[in-house]
């Protein structure tokens, strides 16, 4: 190969990196979303949800009062 050919194909090869790289990127960038929304936080709360199933205390607390 000619020194203007190899020039050109390492231009090539730098513009595959790049584009390898931006893929790499967005696939990385896609995993840590699915992974934030199996195993992070919910978003699904609402105030006083901890409070849901606490009707037996609440029992107890109102026949203790009486």
């Amino acid at each position: 190969m000619t020194t203007p050919q190899l020039h050109q194909r390492i231009q090539e090869l730098e513009a595959q990196v790049a584009q390898l790289q931006a893929r790499n990127n967005y696939l990385e960038e896609q995993f840590r979303l699915a992974q934030h929304k199996a195993f992070g936080r919910s978003s699904e709360t609402y105030p006083g949800q901890g409070e849901l199933f606490n009707e037996a205390e609440q029992l107890v607390e109102e026949t203790e009062a009486e």
